[in-house]
């Protein structure tokens, strides 16, 4: 039994290098990349993998993911550039429902909405991430996230393989959560509500203001999966960090920002275990300070121990 029983051979890269993808420019190969380019390719590939079991994993930008450096022995489900379009599906003289495809970058996304005139998608257009993997841990910046558009997605149902329908209320989402991450169904497409406003202008001055912000606060010249650690309730994890002395404190090539001590970066050349055993450090030591213990926004994929 091949993979290629499964999905079209020219969609599958076998033995690819992970790096090559995150961006935090680290991780070993994987035995198979299927870059799918619909529902039936997702499903094939998981077939695959009941019928020879393996593991399976599904990567968008693979820009909140550490990937170990032995890589990744399965297949991972890549939904990027070939599941990647936005359109208008509704529209009336108040608001505009938008169709995102689970590939679609967020800033893609964004901007679209803003060359509609429409308000409510501003705060999400510096995220490096594609909208997959923004419903599924609602990610947010600036007081924004996605969850305050979302009207419903549609996914692989990873048991059944048919294609479901999930309404707002079915998310549950979270700070950085929804039922994605619990159920590991698979975003096909989400469906979005955004408002109009007369003058699109507001919305590109207010992107602007919000990237600028970004780029004078954050080290977008290093790679990094963004910020490392989940919000402590109550305080920074940033501040937390800085308060523990850690600015600027490395482990082989990764290191603490000194631009901003809530992202890890990989400042030479770093192993995807420099980068984790710098993560491991941070939270020992500001548990061991503060008593808090720092829950990581990166998800780990492969072996770290």
């Amino acid at each position: 039994m091949s993979i290629y029983d499964f999905v079209d051979k020219s969609i599958v890269v076998e033995n690819e290098i992970t790096a090559n993808y995150t961006s935090f420019k680290t991780g070993g190969p994987c035995k198979y990349l299927v870059n799918v380019r619909n529902e039936a390719d997702i499903i094939g590939s998981i077939m695959y993998c009941r019928q020879s079991g393996s593991d399976f994993f599904v990567m968008g930008c693979a820009s909140n993911l550490l990937i170990s450096d032995e890589g990744f022995d399965g297949v991972i489900i890549r939904l990027a550039d070939n599941i990647s379009d936005c359109r208008v599906i509704d529209e009336t003289e108040s608001y505009v429902t938008i169709r995102a495809y689970a590939g679609c970058r967020l800033s893609r996304l964004a901007v679209f909405a803003a060359k509609l005139s429409c308000t409510g998608m501003e705060a999400l257009s510096g995220i490096p991430g594609n909208v997959g993997g923004a419903v599924r841990m609602n990610a947010g910046a600036y007081d924004g996230q996605i969850a305050d558009c979302l009207i419903s997605s549609t996914y692989v149902d990873i048991q059944s393989l048919e294609i479901q329908k999930k309404s707002f209320e079915e998310h549950k989402f979270g700070y950085r959560y929804s039922t994605y991450q619990t159920d590991n169904n698979i975003v096909l497409f989400a469906d979005f509500k955004v408002n109009k406003i007369d003058n699109s202008q507001i919305v590109f001055d207010k992107m602007k203001e919000l990237n600028k912000r970004r780029a004078q606060k954050q080290p977008l010249d290093y790679p990094s999966a963004g910020s490392t650690f989940k919000r402590p309730e109550g305080y920074y994890a940033g501040a937390l960090i800085q308060e523990c002395n850690l600015k600027g404190f490395s482990i082989g090539g990764a290191c603490v920002s000194e631009k901003h001590a809530g992202f890890v970066i990989n400042k030479n050349n770093a192993s995807s275990s420099d980068i984790y055993n710098l993560i491991k450090y941070i939270q020992k030591t500001v548990l061991e300070q503060k008593k808090i213990l720092l829950d990581r926004e990166i998800e780990l994929v492969g072996r770290f121990f």
